[in-house]
């Protein structure tokens, strides 16, 4: 039984590491650099309870609301007692691909809260200017 326990974590712990070496290699080779301009921010938030049992563990998620609704739900009532708030900060950027007279608008989910007319880094895909990432 430890072997085979041993065996999965190491199958699993190769998968995770290949595919983080994946990640490096598709935003070295396959992206570039631009300043971006946030032109929006939308930040929703939403509740998480982790159950860890002895063999198992069951995560439960609220849907995502406006931050103030969940802050005050999760402060007032007692079914969500045992709950987490927890937010995603999204912003449209505005920003110009390389070779290109025209500015592009796209759809991030950013790490941190952000202001809106602030620079942030973003990485833009060499044949497809529409799809981004975080830098």
């Amino acid at each position: 039984m430890q072997q085979l326990l041993t065996s999965r974590f190491g199958i699993a712990f190769s998968l995770l590491a290949l595919l983080g070496l994946y990640s490096v290699w598709d935003k070295s080779s396959n992206y570039y650099p631009v300043e971006a301009r946030v032109q929006s921010i939308e930040s929703l938030c939403y509740m998480k309870k982790v159950d860890r049992g002895v063999l198992r563990k069951s995560t439960t998620r609220t849907e995502k609301y406006p931050c103030d609704m969940i802050r005050k739900s999760a402060a007032t009532d007692p079914e969500y007692e045992d709950y987490t708030v927890h937010e995603d900060v999204s912003a449209e950027v505005i920003y110009q691909a390389a070779g290109e007279n025209q500015l592009r608008t796209g759809k991030l989910t950013l790490r941190r809260t952000a202001q809106r007319g602030e620079t942030i880094g973003i990485l833009v895909h060499n044949d497809k200017p529409d799809k981004i990432r975080l830098d």
